[in-house]
């Protein structure tokens, strides 16, 4: 473009052909990655053919060493050659080209962008409602399945009271029903596991019910009875695939009662020494017992019997709680399993196994207090006592007494005087032989030496 025709003005001076305008350098539009703020490119003409251009980078350069720049001081472009000036020169329509095209870059790359967004989070959310559809499937699958689990239950009789009211049966009285107090049974049950799973041995009996039916006993005797079951809830279906056992064996029976002599079976062997014979006892709690149970059983048991093995024995011992047996008339155990059905009030006795032996022991009196100034004699008399061999040794070999202990009164005279053993105190166990003596005589005598009788009363106070 002609500045001066711009002006309305004829050129006076034609320039040089190496000043001549060189032609326009077409300029490649330029592909902006990033994103810029438009350019813009301001062209201005002074007298000396200058053309100042400033562009945005430039203007940062400038600030760049002014971190608070002034925003109303004016801004010095820096300043080209004509030539440089034409170097520079971009077309308009270009420059909009060129930024439509970025414009429409950044639109394609967002919009990109945002579709990877949205296809990932479509993506992840068909995952997640793809995982959640099998684990659910699964899940159905496992609780409609059929699933097998074990219970211990309780078996009830029903109709007992029929056969306890008594059944005129061939002339008898009636009989009962004997049972144990408590028959089990191991059950399998099939079901859906999401029902079944919350069944237990503690709540099984709400939804089923297993027993045996006493109505069903016809015979005299043993009876077998099959388990069965019954359906108390109908909200769960439950299958029996098992029952262990399948039956249940009861008696049916009359009821006795009989009386039975306790027999002693204690054994052991007395270990007695040479010296000394030792005699030996056995005493029981208990001699006879009632026993009331099935006829039939009771009819083979003849007596009661207590079996203990001791080993050897040298003292006496006390043993509590022995079992009670019941035998036959061989005196062997009845081995009848409906001998459990006996109702007895005592199932054990105490036994006491005595050994005695029989001592004389001597018997001496001292002087006391109320016999002062004397000394006393029994000349080796003695008393004979039965009892065991350990707490006869707790006596030790004589038995001394004291004179005011014996008699009451003073003594003030020498004299003879007779006592009764029963004022000898003996221990626990102990007792006095039917042969021995009943009297003990005491010799009350001046001592020989006076000083003899103060010391022996010193020694007795």
């Amino acid at each position: 473009m002609d500045i001066n025709k711009s002006n309305g003005t004829e050129p006076q001076n034609t320039p040089p052909a190496e000043h001549a305008p060189q032609p326009r350098k077409a300029v490649e539009p330029a592909i902006f990655e990033e994103e810029h703020e438009p350019v813009n490119i301001s062209l201005m003409y002074s007298e000396t053919e200058t053309r100042t251009v400033a562009t945005h980078e430039e203007k940062k350069q400038e600030k760049a060493p002014d971190p608070t720049p002034d925003p109303t001081a004016s801004v010095e472009l820096p300043t080209h050659t004509k030539a440089e000036l034409e170097s520079f020169d971009v077309d308009g329509d270009l420059l909009r080209k060129v930024n439509k095209d970025v414009s429409r870059t950044k639109k394609r790359e967002v919009f990109a962008l945002v579709l990877k967004h949205i296809l990932s989070a479509v993506f992840i959310m068909l995952f997640s409602v793809a995982v959640a559809s099998v684990f659910w499937i699964y899940v159905l699958n496992i609780d409609d399945n059929a699933h097998e689990k074990t219970f211990i239950v309780d078996v009830k009789i029903l109709n007992a009271d029929s056969v306890l009211a008594g059944k005129e049966r061939e002339g008898s009285a009636g009989y009962k029903l004997y049972i144990d107090d408590t028959v089990t049974a191991t059950v399998t049950l099939k079901g859906r596991r999401a029902e079944i799973y919350d069944i237990t041995n503690y709540n099984l009996d709400e939804y089923l019910e297993f027993y045996i039916d006493a109505a069903k006993v016809t015979d005299m005797g043993v009876n077998i009875l099959e388990i069965e079951s019954s359906a108390k809830s109908n909200d769960v279906l439950l299958e029996v695939v098992d029952i262990y056992p399948k039956t249940v064996t009861v008696l049916a029976d009359t009821e006795v009662t009989k009386e039975l002599e306790i027999k002693n079976n204690i054994s052991y062997i007395l270990d007695s020494p040479l010296y000394e014979e030792y005699t030996d006892a056995i005493e029981l709690s208990l001699d006879r017992l009632s026993v009331t149970g099935p006829g039939t059983v009771l009819a083979e048991i003849v007596n009661a019997r207590v079996f203990l093995d001791l080993g050897s024995v040298s003292q006496s011992r006390n043993i509590n709680g022995v079992p009670i047996e019941y035998v036959d008339s061989h005196m062997s155990p009845i081995s009848n399993e409906y001998i459990r059905y006996i109702e007895c009030e005592h199932s054990t006795v105490n036994v006491r196994l005595m050994i005695r032996t029989t001592r004389q022991i001597p018997v001496t009196v001292k002087c006391g207090a109320n016999a002062q100034n004397f000394v006393a004699s029994t000349d080796g008399q003695y008393i004979t006592v039965t009892g065991d061999p350990i707490v006869l040794n707790s006596i030790g070999g004589v038995i001394e007494l004291n004179s005011a202990v014996v008699f009451e009164f003073p003594i003030k005279e020498p004299t003879t005087l007779t006592f009764g053993v029963g004022a000898i105190s003996l221990p626990e166990g102990v007792e006095l032989s039917a042969d021995s003596p009943q009297e003990i005589k005491v010799t009350f005598a001046y001592p020989d030496n006076p000083s003899d009788a103060t010391v022996e009363s010193e020694n007795n106070e």
